[in-house]
């Protein structure tokens, strides 16, 4: 999206979204859901009381492939952004 439009709400399916909770429930699995019925080729799930990332890409059939699993610290490199060298423990640092 090269510029935000001046309305309420986007109808263009993002190719990332990421989620950040203490916990991740049970709604989560509702929410994947939605997301790959629209198209969102990639989903993070952030734990911050587990410490870890749960990344998921969308496979064939509209179906999320099992997750790629990264927890603790040190640097990963994750999908959609594998150019980028991210550290995980600054995503734990309060």
């Amino acid at each position: 999206m090269n510029e935000l439009p001046n309305e309420d709400f986007f109808d263009t399916v993002p190719d990332w979204v990421c989620e950040v909770e203490d916990n991740a429930g049970a709604e989560t699995n509702g929410k994947l859901s939605i997301c790959a019925e629209a198209g969102v080729q990639h989903a993070w799930l952030v734990d911050t009381v587990w410490k870890t990332v749960l990344a998921h890409a969308l496979g064939p059939g509209v179906r999320w492939a099992p997750p790629a699993i990264y927890r603790g610290h040190g640097c990963v490199r994750i999908e959609p952004f594998g150019a980028i060298e991210i550290d995980l423990g600054t995503l734990w640092t309060p």
